[in-house]
């Protein structure tokens, strides 16, 4: 019985660890921070503009101002107008962040 509970008392720190690097993970995706690993190539990022100087249409290819991420603009997509011209974001988690200093995020191309 000594034996087994050594076990226990052994095995339940690293069953802890695991179990709450496991929630860490699932916390990180709820929270939004779903920017992590998506790394446009210098190439698609240098060809693909963030900013525009009339509203992209749905279809139109666009780089996130905040993030850097290229997507595909859709109906549904967050939009905002800064200096004249239109900018489009990957989730409105950017926009928001756009909204609170546009003039950190907002480019000439």
């Amino acid at each position: 019985m000594k034996r087994a509970n050594r076990l226990i008392a052994t095995a339940t720190p690293w069953i802890l660890a695991l179990a709450l690097a496991g929630c860490a993970s699932s916390q990180a995706a709820k929270t939004g921070e779903h920017h992590a690993g998506h790394h446009p190539t210098a190439e698609a990022a240098a060809t693909t503009a963030a900013a525009f100087d009339a509203a992209p249409t749905v279809g139109t290819q666009a780089r996130c101002p905040v993030s850097g991420e290229t997507f595909t603009v859709k109906e549904d997509t967050p939009r905002a107008t800064h200096a004249g011209r239109h900018y489009v974001f990957c989730c409105a988690k950017c926009k928001t962040a756009f909204d609170a200093d546009p003039a950190k995020f907002a480019t000439a191309q």
